[in-house]
């Protein structure tokens, strides 16, 4: 997957959570199949929800009967890569690894398992972090790896990595938490050398070299509150990171009508957020997405901004307009989070006075685009006549 390329690609989380089934998962490889030629996703990708603890990742819970074996063949035989998500340097106290193995773990200053409370329901919630710089875990890692890379994985969302550095008392005492945290990734990279690696939650210094990609803002939500917002100022802030240390993933686009809260403004937001980092991921169901949305999701996965940079700079305001060029022409990409219309004046931008809207908002004049609050647009000049 190289960064010349949008990474496009599909994962369950955002629609269903955790209780995604099989059937469900399924049903969904059935519409990316049969919407290709629209949405070309290169990865599919099984998310929470598979497992019966955290840290039991080869326990399937009752609502995926079969084995994920047989789940990534279906994937790679629709002509997709198989991607599978797990929180490797954690396991809940309810899990069967933490019983088997409870002196595998960071420990506090009284000997007691060190846990951090997770976003898991109770009795799953309580996580203890594994300690990489025990022989046993490093080994215990690349086993789950390699067997899920002979399963037929090559895509592996890392989540949860913040937690991996919990500070206590480890193995050997001269590791820090970043030491131990390095020497994990390390041995996941060694185990799957040929696999893509996307670390989520992560500290990102700690992370490059070892990984492909990384989230670079937060979780989003189909619903506008302050999480999307969050999501878009955390990703865009950090645009000198694009295609630098790592792929830089700004979380999932929506484009959908159905469980969902967001206006089509909102989600042009995320399509573009997409088209600047070029990850224009999804989690929508795209058997129940109508043609209009199906375009856009289109226009994401063919479009990219290349050498994005800041068009202008505010003092204690977010950066939401940004230039670069697509396809060899320049762009202007205006990220309109705020609660009033914006009124971009092309003068201000050196941009011509004729440009294409990519997006197709309302608001285009000849000089002149007035952009809704809570909406998108990416500007791109006309070809360059040649005499």
């Amino acid at each position: 997957m190289k960064p010349a390329e949008n990474l496009t690609g599909y994962c369950t989380w955002y629609y269903y959570y955790t209780a995604v089934t099989a059937q469900d998962f399924q049903e969904n490889l059935n519409a990316l199949r049969l919407h290709r030629e629209s949405y070309p996703a290169r990865v599919v990708q099984v998310d929470d929800g598979y497992q019966t603890f955290m840290g039991d990742w080869f326990d399937r819970n009752d609502r995926w009967p079969e084995p994920l074996e047989t789940v990534a063949r279906r994937i790679r035989k629709a002509g997709m890569e198989a991607g599978i998500w797990l929180m490797p340097f954690q396991a809940s106290t309810a899990s069967r690894l933490y019983r088997e193995h409870p002196d595998w773990f960071v420990t506090d200053e009284n000997g007691e398992t060190a846990v951090s409370e997770g976003w898991s329901p109770k009795p799953d919630h309580l996580w203890a972090c594994l300690d990489a710089t025990v022989p046993a875990v490093r080994d215990h890692l690349a086993t789950i790896f390699r067997t899920f890379r002979a399963q037929g994985f090559t895509y592996f969302k890392m989540d949860g990595l913040g937690f991996a550095l919990k500070n206590g008392r480890r193995c050997d005492p001269a590791a820090t938490a970043v030491s131990a945290f390095r020497l994990g990734l390390k041995t996941i990279r060694e185990a799957v050398p040929d696999a893509f690696l996307l670390g989520c939650c992560s500290p990102y210094l700690p992370c490059v070299g070892l990984v492909d990609m990384c989230r670079v803002g937060p979780d989003t939500q189909p619903e506008w509150g302050t999480m999307i917002p969050r999501a878009l100022h955390c990703s865009m802030e950090r645009w000198w990171m694009f295609d630098r240390w790592f792929r830089a993933d700004p979380d999932v686009m929506f484009t959908r009508t159905d469980r969902i809260r967001l206006t089509l403004g909102e989600c042009r937001l995320t399509v573009l957020a997409g088209i600047l980092t070029g990850v224009t991921l999804t989690s929508d169901n795209l058997g129940t997405l109508p043609a209009e949305r199906m375009a856009l999701l289109r226009r994401a996965a063919q479009l990219r901004m290349r050498n994005v940079r800041p068009a202008k700079w505010r003092l204690n305001c977010y950066l939401n307009t940004f230039s670069g060029a697509v396809d060899g022409k320049a762009a202007l990409a205006v990220m309109n989070e705020t609660e009033q219309e914006m009124t971009v004046e092309f003068s201000d931008f050196n941009l011509p006075e004729e440009l294409e809207e990519i997006l197709q908002p309302a608001g285009m004049q000849k000089n002149k685009i007035i952009v809704p609050r809570h909406d998108a647009v990416l500007l791109v000049a006309p070809e360059r006549r040649t005499k």
